[in-house]
């Protein structure tokens, strides 16, 4: 039997916040004030309160092939603790999906939080994989004699910086709000939007430090995908740190898996294009 889900009622906001919270432990003030709304937002109450939600975001255009279509993606599906695994999450997700395409839209991505949840939710929902990141990892600053100087952007600036780079890659043509959003996560955490010159080209990538002093560039993208080692060594002359992790966009299937897609009206018969930010 399906687990019944509803949209939250206005007095429920600040249990859906303690559920944040209990889920996530920081970001809740940024996503309540800058993106919640209680229309695009599904919950289970197995008493009188929400115990599990979810939410669904727009999140732009899938671009491909000179065409686009808009695009939700779901986000921070979450369920507290003492009614874990009892389908809530499930009940969530397919009830984000059902509000997309009664809203209308064509696309809907999801980026799973572990790699066992690709399998999770490709048995019990229509998403399956479709978009996957080369992600690696330095433990020391790679030598490089670039010496090149990364220039801090605006969210607005970094949007039309990445669409130029991302021209000829299949894509998500990421809203400005959401990048205005990942500029507020960046406030709380620290980081930014990039663009560094390099001596014939450019690069832009989006950089957050973490709680335990790692770096994250979350997003970097070059014409070419090349020329990694010397933007990570200029990065990290502002980003100190012991680790950086850096994500690119894959070429083929030796990426890993990072996002997943429902689509209703296009076909998704080829992978390999770049989510981007997922707010992880």
């Amino acid at each position: 039997m399906d687990i019944p889900t509803r949209r939250p009622r206005g007095a429920e906001e600040p249990m859906l916040r303690h559920i944040w919270n209990t889920a996530f432990g920081s970001g809740e003030k940024e996503f309540f004030t800058h993106y919640y709304d209680p229309q695009m937002c599904i919950v289970v109450s197995h008493r009188d309160h929400p115990d599990a939600m979810g939410h669904l975001l727009h999140a732009g255009n899938i671009v491909r092939s000179g065409k686009s279509c808009p695009c939700a993606m779901i986000f921070a599906v979450a369920t507290l603790p003492e009614y874990r695994y009892r389908g809530f999450g499930t009940a969530v997700v397919r009830g984000l999906l059902r509000m997309a395409h009664a809203v209308g839209y064509p696309a809907v991505v999801l980026c799973p939080a572990g790699d066992s949840m690709f399998e999770y939710y490709s048995s019990r929902t229509q998403m399956s994989d479709w978009f996957y990141v080369d992600e690696r990892k330095f433990n020391r600053i790679p030598i490089s004699f670039a010496d090149f100087s990364p220039v801090r952007l605006a969210a607005d600036e970094y949007y039309f910086l990445r669409e130029r780079l991302l021209l000829n890659i299949p894509h998500i043509e990421q809203s400005l709000q959401a990048l205005e959003y990942q500029e507020l996560l960046f406030n709380e955490n620290g980081g930014g939007f990039f663009r560094i010159d390099t001596l014939d080209d450019f690069a832009c990538a989006t950089v957050e430090r973490q709680q335990d002093g790692a770096v994250w560039i979350k997003e970097l993208i070059t014409h070419d995908g090349g020329g990694i080692n010397d933007i990570v060594s200029v990065i990290a002359k502002l980003f100190p740190s012991h680790e950086y992790i850096v994500r690119t966009p894959a070429k083929n299937n030796t990426g890993r898996r990072f996002g997943m897609l429902v689509a209703y009206d296009m076909d998704n018969d080829d992978a390999f294009p770049w989510y981007g930010l997922a707010f992880d």
